[in-house]
């Protein structure tokens, strides 16, 4: 076990910003249970996901590790009198969700459009881009379609190489201009 005094601050610190653990996962790129371990002191994050989470609960890194932060933390908001409602920090996270699901989505659909245009790399990668997706992701029914028709265009594509190259019933026959 680690010391708690970190584990609290980044628990607190969730907390009075109104995010759900999952939620901190999805802006992190990582699980849920990373974010609890985090929280229940078995484990620290790492250097980059420190300074990310404090960049999200606008607390420097330092008041995040520092023993008397809670103190330090009085001290800052009584001093700077910022007030932010309720309504306009989940107003925040939402849009911070969104624009990451629409990022994410946005990707994975040109990844299956660019994917069609080698025949057998089309068949995979538009499967791979299905796996991906997520229930979460805005663009989900569409990501799907458009991966579905990334699938069978390059099915056609690799049908028509094939029938091309490979096809031992193709017998052209030439025949004398008279």
């Amino acid at each position: 076990m680690i010391e708690h005094d970190l584990a609290h601050q980044l628990k607190a610190a969730r907390i009075d910003k109104g995010y759900s653990q999952n939620d901190i996962a999805n802006i992190l790129n990582i699980t849920r249970q990373s974010v609890s371990k985090w929280e229940r002191g078995l484990v620290y994050p790492d250097l980059d996901n420190l300074i990310r989470l404090s960049d999200i609960y606008s607390i420097p890194v330092d008041n995040l590790i520092r023993v008397n932060h809670k103190k330090q933390v009085v001290e800052q908001k009584d001093t700077a009198n910022v007030k932010v409602s309720h309504e306009n920090l989940k107003v925040d996270k939402v849009n911070v969700l969104k624009y990451q699901n629409v990022m994410k989505g946005l990707l994975l659909m040109m990844l299956s459009i660019i994917s069609t245009l080698i025949a057998p790399i089309g068949v995979l990668i538009p499967s791979y881009v299905i796996w991906r997706n997520s229930k979460h992701n805005i663009l989900y029914k569409s990501i799907i379609a458009v991966s579905t028709i990334a699938i069978v265009v390059s099915l056609v594509n690799c049908f028509v190489i094939y029938n091309d190259n490979f096809s031992w019933n193709n017998k052209t026959t030439v025949y004398p201009i008279k």
